[in-house]
């Protein structure tokens, strides 16, 4: 079902800024790809000092699980969020 948002100038003028880069898709925004984020996340690390390989996917599932819990929510509940149910099973081994 269609919606209406209304939107302040600032917001506005940063859509009209971007909606060359994404004619002819259902974006508002550009997305960068994952191999990109990967890369600049790759790059914070190092200049943090994070010796661990951080990857698009691991900043997700953090930033999902840690939200989630300071919230309240069991951990069972934010795995099974996680995983997909056909990967779910897998893990459980059936």
């Amino acid at each position: 079902m269609p919606f209406k948002i209304k939107l302040c100038g600032i917001i506005k003028r940063i859509i009209d800024k971007y909606r060359r880069e994404v004619a002819g898709t259902n974006l508002v925004l550009p997305v960068p790809d994952i191999a990109y984020c990967n890369r600049i996340l790759k790059r914070i690390a190092v200049e943090v000092g994070i010796d661990k390989a951080v990857t698009y996917h691991l900043r997700r599932h953090t930033f999902a699980t840690t939200n989630a819990l300071v919230q309240g929510i069991r951990i069972e509940v934010v795995n099974r969020c996680r995983f997909p149910a056909g990967l779910r099973r897998s893990l459980d081994g059936h």
